[in-house]
């Protein structure tokens, strides 16, 4: 049996090393505007209040 990654899994891999990898520089003290820029290249419309700016709760 070979364990081959499918597509889907491939994503949720994806994804779980980007929320680490968001998580790691919210971390840091980076401000949610400038990890926004690192992250993505550009700022999201909207703000992110800052209790919900890390994922294990500490403030961004």
């Amino acid at each position: 049996m070979s364990p081959k990654l499918t597509e889907e899994t491939l994503f949720w891999l994806r994804l779980a090393a980007f929320a680490h990898l968001s998580e790691q520089i919210l971390c840091t003290g980076a401000s949610v505007d400038d990890a926004e820029e690192l992250l993505f290249g550009w700022r999201l419309p909207g703000d992110l209040p800052a209790p919900y700016a890390c994922l294990t709760g500490g403030l961004a």
